[in-house]
């Protein structure tokens, strides 16, 4: 199942829960890259928003993954209290982000 859709010029990035962050041509839906995370420390990816050029990744062990897709991608944040991450958005002219959770 696909839990979050982005999408950034031609491209369009999914998040699944086979713990994928999946980058796919607009044009004709082939992939291009995908972060692989690690499904014992991230778990499923729940929210995928930008953050300028960067991917922003909320997991369902309550990460939050920045980096280019491709790239090793860099935990910023180690949870959000209790339970789910839902989601997220980025300012639309500052350098922030903001996060919803269960909590």
């Amino acid at each position: 199942s696909v839990y979050s859709i982005s999408v950034k010029r031609d491209n369009i990035y999914t998040g699944s829960q086979d713990c994928k962050v999946k980058k796919c041509s607009g044009s004709d839906l082939s992939a291009d890259d995908s972060w692989q995370l690690d499904a014992a420390t991230h778990g499923r990816v729940k929210a995928i928003a930008f953050v300028g050029e960067d991917l922003a990744v909320g997991t369902y062990y309550n990460g939050m993954l920045f980096g280019k897709c491709g790239d090793e991608p860099e935990q910023l944040i180690y949870g959000h209290g209790a339970g789910d991450l839902r989601g997220g958005a980025h300012h639309p002219s500052e350098n922030s982000f903001a996060t919803v959770g269960q909590d």
